[in-house]
């Protein structure tokens, strides 16, 4: 994955497989919308993109990359989750942290921190209790 591939999703917009959050200050709700991926089509959040899509970067260290494994260890049941770090032209400092989310279809439905979550357009919301039910009892038959 190529910063000009990155470009061309944050000029398409904030969508339902797309996310953007301006720094890992905003983790716990990166991984609400990764799980609604992993519940729906997959998709992808854009770390160190505002809201309006400006490419602000962050610094990424050790620690940084710790974070999100212990929010990926919040994810039942255990998902795979890809990680690329996309460094920014003219900054030795700052990079793009891009997680993504492919759901497997024996798998679903996926909870974060014990809750489900589901995106509808391009908002993140928890899943309402029967569609997780059914979801659960599709899963233990299939």
């Amino acid at each position: 994955m190529k910063l000009a591939d990155i470009e061309r999703l944050i000029d398409s917009g904030e969508s339902d497989t797309v996310e953007f959050k301006k720094s890992t200050g905003q983790l716990r709700r990166a991984f609400q919308t990764l799980c609604a991926f992993l519940n729906g089509h997959g998709g992808q959040v854009i770390i160190g993109v505002t809201s309006k899509g400006k490419i602000t970067g962050q610094q990424i260290s050790d620690s940084t990359l710790e974070d999100v494994a212990s929010h990926i260890a919040k994810l039942e049941p255990p998902a795979s989750v890809m990680i690329h770090r996309i460094p920014l032209e003219g900054s030795e400092e700052k990079d793009l942290l891009v997680l993504g989310a492919d759901p497997g279809d024996a798998t679903v439905p996926f909870a974060y921190d014990g809750r489900p979550y589901q995106r509808l357009g391009n908002t993140t919301v928890v899943m309402p209790q029967e569609r997780y039910q059914a979801l659960l009892i599709e899963r233990t038959h299939s």
